[in-house]
C-alpha cells in the first residue's frame, strides 16, 4: 500500500494544473513605465497684421519733425528657421490587463476610474522637464511712412514644455492598441523685431518685443502603438515571475497637429535726443495663427510587473509528471 507522501506526490500533477489553469484569470496591473519619445517638428500658419501706428522723429537742422507712422491689414507666413529632431525622455504609468500565464498574453489597457490606461509625461522623466526647443521667423510686415516704406522683422524663440499623454478610454491590446486621449502641452517664447529699410536710420534692433508664457496646446487623438511582453526568468521556476512589458510605436508618415492663435503685439517707445533720428513710438496690433506639428512619431517604454507570471498548463503538467515519476521511482526502490 502506498505511503501518504506517495499518494500526495502522484496527485501532484493533477494539483499542478489545476493551479496554473486558475491562475489564467485576467490581472490588471499598474506598470510604471520609462523611456523615450521623438519626433521632427515642423510649423504652418502665417501672421495677420491689423494695425500699426506710431511716431518718428526726423532731426532737422535744429529740431525734430514728426512723422506718423501707419500700416495697413496684411497677412504674412511663418517658417521654422530650426527643426532639430526631438529625443526626450519621459516616464508614466500603463494600466495593463494580460493573462498571467507565462509568457504574459497582452489583453488591453484599463481605464478604471481614476487609474488611466495611459499617463505620460513625454518629455519628463525624475520630475525633470525637457523644453523642446525651436525657431520661427515671421515674414516681414510693411509700415508706412512719408518718408517711405520700412518692414517689421519678427523672430520667436519657442520651446513647447509639459508634453503629456493622459487616455479618456481603454483600448484593446493584443497586441496592438489605439488608446483615445488627450496630447497637451504648453508654448513658451521671446519675440524679438527688427526694423529693416528704415529711412535714415537703416536697421533698427528692437529687442525683446513680447514675451509667450504657458500659452496651451491640446490635441485629442487616439495613441497607438503594440505591446509586447516577456518572462523575465525565461519560463524557469520559482513561479510567479517578473513580466517585462514594452509600449512602442514608430509611426511614419503620422503628424500630431497642435494648432493655436496667439496675439503678437508690440509697443515700444524711447526718447529721441536732439541730433538724432527715432521712434518715440511704435504699436502694431498682429495675431500669430500657426500649427505645429509633430511628424513621425517613436516612442519606446518599458516597465515590470513583479511577481505574476506563472507556468503554462502543459508546463505544470510535465512539471508534476516528473515529480511524480521520481516519486514512484522512489517508491519502486523502497
Amino acid at each position: 500500500m502506498r505511503s501518504a507522501a506517495a499518494r500526495t506526490l502522484a496527485a501532484l500533477p493533477a494539483l499542478l494544473w489545476l493551479a496554473a489553469d486558475a491562475s489564467a484569470a485576467p490581472v490588471t496591473s499598474n506598470i510604471p513605465i520609462n523611456g523615450n519619445f521623438s519626433t521632427t517638428i515642423g510649423v504652418s500658419g502665417n501672421a495677420q497684421l491689423t494695425s500699426a501706428s506710431g511716431n518718428f522723429k526726423q532731426w532737422l537742422l535744429f529740431t525734430h519733425a514728426n512723422i506718423g507712422v501707419s500700416a495697413s491689414a496684411q497677412t504674412v507666413g511663418v517658417s521654422l528657421t530650426s527643426s532639430p529632431n526631438v529625443n526626450v525622455n519621459g516616464s508614466g504609468t500603463a494600466n495593463l490587463t494580460y493573462d498571467p500565464v507565462t509568457p504574459g498574453t497582452p489583453l488591453a489597457l484599463t481605464q478604471s476610474g481614476p487609474t488611466r490606461a495611459l499617463d505620460i509625461d513625454i518629455n519628463g522623466v525624475g520630475g525633470a522637464n525637457t523644453p523642446i526647443n525651436f525657431d520661427l521667423a515671421i515674414g516681414n510686415l510693411n509700415i508706412n511712412t512719408s518718408l517711405g516704406t520700412f518692414q517689421l522683422k519678427l523672430s520667436i524663440d519657442a520651446a513647447i514644455t509639459d508634453l503629456t499623454f493622459q487616455s479618456t478610454a481603454g483600448s484593446t491590446a493584443n497586441p496592438s492598441y489605439l488608446t483615445p486621449g488627450d496630447l497637451t502641452a504648453t508654448l513658451n517664447g521671446v519675440v524679438t523685431g527688427t526694423l529693416v529699410n528704415v529711412p535714415i536710420l537703416g536697421n533698427v534692433n528692437l529687442g525683446t518685443l513680447y514675451t509667450l508664457t504657458n500659452a496651451p496646446l491640446s490635441f485629442n487623438i487616439p495613441l497607438p502603438g503594440a505591446v509586447t511582453t516577456a518572462d523575465l526568468q525565461g519560463g524557469a521556476p520559482p513561479y510567479p515571475n517578473d513580466l517585462q512589458a514594452t509600449f512602442a510605436v514608430n509611426a511614419t508618415g503620422l503628424t500630431i497637429p497642435f494648432p493655436f492663435t496667439q496675439p503678437l503685439n508690440v509697443a515700444t517707445s524711447q526718447s529721441v535726443p536732439n541730433g538724432q533720428s527715432g521712434f518715440s513710438s511704435l504699436t502694431v496690433n498682429a495675431n500669430l495663427n500657426a500649427t505645429i506639428s509633430l511628424a513621425n512619431p517613436a516612442y519606446t517604454y518599458n516597465g515590470v510587473a513583479p511577481n505574476v507570471l506563472v507556468p503554462e498548463p502543459a508546463t505544470a503538467l510535465l512539471f508534476g509528471l516528473g515529480i511524480g515519476g521520481l516519486a514512484f521511482a522512489g517508491r519502486r526502490r523502497g
